[in-house]
């Protein structure tokens, strides 16, 4: 049993079957993984989602932190189901949350493009 592994390295791996998820989620002491340059990666829909919503006590990620607030992004987005989220519900959370970070960011510079027609509603910006 591997129940106290906490860093894993699988990369470059040649691992293609999505239930890997299965065992990594059931590993509940991983809080590193490297999962990147695998087919899997490009097989699993929402790959980053789907492995941080599995892998609840994940903090890294494919040379990426997992931030306080993505873990709850993913959360709602699990609980949600994929189907259901959009980026409204994306943005009403960001917003709930007081998220300034770079996913927001990014949302708000596009809005304020010419000709853009990104979806961040007036009504849903943090109150300044």
């Amino acid at each position: 049993m591997f129940c106290i592994c906490r860093a894993l390295n699988l990369s470059n791996n040649g691992i293609d079957d999505p239930c890997v998820i299965e065992t990594l989620a059931s590993l509940p002491s991983l809080r590193v993984l490297y999962l990147k340059n695998n087919p899997v990666c490009a097989l699993i829909p929402n790959y980053r989602r789907s492995i941080i919503a599995r892998c609840a006590h994940l903090n890294f990620l494919d040379d990426r932190a997992v931030t306080p607030d993505e873990r709850r992004l993913v959360d709602a987005w699990y609980l949600r189901g994929p189907n259901e989220f959009s980026s409204t519900f994306e943005s009403t959370i960001l917003v709930y949350l007081g998220t300034t970070g770079c996913e927001q960011g990014q949302r708000e510079r596009r809005k304020n493009e010419p000709g853009s027609k990104a979806s961040v509603r007036e009504d849903l910006k943090p109150a300044t």
